[in-house]
């Protein structure tokens, strides 16, 4: 190899690691801290308190009210049963909102008696029970915020016989409901 291909690949050697070098130079740079502090969630949640609780069922049918009696009383289209029940709402947070709601029954079994079945709710909402005038009624899916807090929403649970169940549908069978449940499901404002 002549003297000169040798030098310049030396050369090239060279540039090669001083580039690769200038990487590790130093550079002016500067930081600032922000400062943390404690960060705190809300809540949201409804609770009976005592003396809060759930109605007997009754039957509000066309034949007149009267007390229903889980697996003894007999239900015919058109018949409504009907529940109500009382909470405080607890509802804490800068931007909190919720809405109320009634998820869908659940049932043991799966029958035309079922299927005849609908539910649905009924709520107010009270800053003072003991107060007149009497509590604001608020739609299924209404909004409740933390001006809520402490509040008592009561939810008039029903469940209806359709009364379009026509000939023999839905005679003689049992429909074992679950459980309703009232919800509030946060959203934000």
């Amino acid at each position: 190899m002549h003297k000169n291909t040798k030098a310049a690949c030396a050369a090239t050697a060279a540039a090669v690691l001083l580039l690769g070098g200038a990487s590790t130079m130093a550079s002016w740079n500067d930081s600032k801290t922000i400062a943390g502090g404690a960060i705190k969630s809300g809540s949201l949640s409804l609770t009976q308190e005592t003396g809060q609780t759930c109605t007997a069922w009754t039957l509000d049918g066309a034949g007149g009210g009267g007390a229903f009696v889980p697996g003894t009383t007999l239900v015919v289209p058109g018949d409504v049963i009907t529940r109500t029940c009382t909470y405080t709402v607890n509802a804490t947070g800068e931007h909190l909102a919720a809405t109320v709601g009634l998820a869908s029954p659940s049932f043991d079994e799966t029958n035309d008696l079922v299927s005849a079945l609908t539910a649905d709710a009924d709520y107010t909402i009270d800053a003072d029970p003991l107060e007149d005038p009497a509590a604001a009624t608020i739609a299924d899916g209404a909004a409740i915020t933390s001006a809520n807090d402490g509040d008592v929403l009561s939810a008039a649970v029903s469940v209806t016989f359709s009364s379009a169940t026509a000939g023999t549908t839905a005679q003689e069978m049992t429909a074992t409901l679950d459980a309703l449940t009232v919800s509030l499901t946060q959203t934000h404002a």
